[in-house]
């Protein structure tokens, strides 16, 4: 579903003045990509793709030792404060949760409305989804610019999350809103923006990702019930708070269990090149982008010189003494006492110790 992104990729590398062959691409179905890759011998494994796949390839990697970044699923919390600008945060969550047709693995799922503004919010929220205008972005070679949502990448996908909505419902959540183009049941690839509410914390809005156009939003008392349902989720991608009170909202954050949490926005630093990218829990191991990305391909080593190479032996070496280890107890004490007077006293005993011991060496 993502060949054409490989492809570009691949030009812009051919295109740079680097040794033929620094950088391959190869297309090869997703199912055998990663077990060929671990049997061929290569040093690390980064895989981006669903957990449960993600599972897998940890499985196939524990004989070798292989290590793997792996950047997965979510179901990705916002918490919206009774102070927020609730206009804008309705049109960053329909962006962070509906763009690519919800198929974004760090988009918005969960939203936490104080029940302050909670019917206030839906409404706006509604109006926002009511108006989205589906179809498709591209017609042959042309951007159509009158679409703010495409279609879901195949028809095994939209099952998937027709099935997970359709529980939902059986369950006795409730559509709110939807878009006015799109179809579940249809036979193309359209699928609704929708807007659940009435939803439980068993239901798979709650439990599991749903690759999809389709947020919860669910009324909360205050900041400690709302991080604690953010909290309440084997994934831990994003997430996001929305406030005017900034000191406030870095203190929520700061309690989300998530690889990135953004204030006033939800998704966007995965276009950060700089910042990391990576989650919590059952959203994966490791970090890509930015100098943590580099950082995990390459492997650290420490080179130690010995600073004193004329000093015949050193104070942790055969044979101990009850000389050494007093000289070794001042050490700690000229380090580590506080005070004047006991750091002095340490550092006369340390000085007689050195004494004696570099005369014996």
């Amino acid at each position: 579903n993502t060949l054409q992104i490989g492809r570009a990729l691949a030009a812009a590398f051919e295109s740079l003045p680097l040794p033929p062959g620094l950088f391959q691409y190869i297309e090869v179905p997703g199912k055998e990509a990663g077990p060929a890759m671990i049997a061929g011998g290569v040093d690390k494994l980064f895989f981006t793709g669903s957990t449960a796949v993600g599972r897998e390839l940890m499985a196939l990697a524990a004989p070798r030792l292989l290590p793997l970044v792996l950047e997965l699923g979510g179901a990705d919390a916002a918490i919206v404060r009774s102070d927020a600008d609730l206009e804008r945060t309705a049109a960053g969550l329909v962006w962070a949760g509906l763009s690519n047709a919800g198929q974004s693995c760090g988009g918005a799922q969960r939203l936490f409305v104080h029940q302050s503004v909670y019917e206030s919010f839906l409404e706006i929220l509604g109006r926002r989804v009511k108006a989205l205008r589906v179809g498709s972005s591209i017609v042959g070679d042309e951007v159509q610019w009158d679409c703010d949502m495409g279609c879901m990448t195949s028809r095994q996908q939209k099952e998937e999350v027709r099935r997970q909505i359709q529980a939902c419902l059986d369950g006795g959540a409730r559509i709110y809103a939807r878009s006015p183009l799109g179809e579940m049941d249809g036979e193309g690839l359209d699928f609704p923006a929708l807007i659940l509410t009435d939803v439980s914390r068993d239901m798979p809005i709650m439990r599991e990702e749903i690759f999809g156009p389709v947020m919860a939003v669910v009324p909360v008392a205050n900041d400690e019930e709302a991080i604690t349902l953010a909290n309440d989720s084997i994934y831990g991608l994003t997430g996001s708070v929305w406030t005017r009170d900034t000191k406030r909202g870095f203190e929520i954050a700061r309690q989300i269990r998530a690889g990135a949490v953004m204030i006033n926005d939800h998704l966007m630093s995965h276009g950060l090149a700089q910042t990391p990218w990576g989650g919590f829990g059952a959203s994966g191991l490791g970090r890509t982008h930015g100098e943590a990305g580099f950082r995990e391909m390459l492997q650290s080593q420490v080179i130690v010189q010995d600073l004193l190479p004329g000093v015949k032996k050193n104070l942790w070496w055969h044979p101990y003494s009850r000389q050494v280890f007093e000289g070794l107890l001042a050490i700690l004490n000229t380090v580590g006492s506080r005070g004047l007077v006991k750091k002095s006293k340490a550092l006369v005993r340390l000085a007689g110790f050195f004494f004696r011991y570099w005369d014996r060496s």
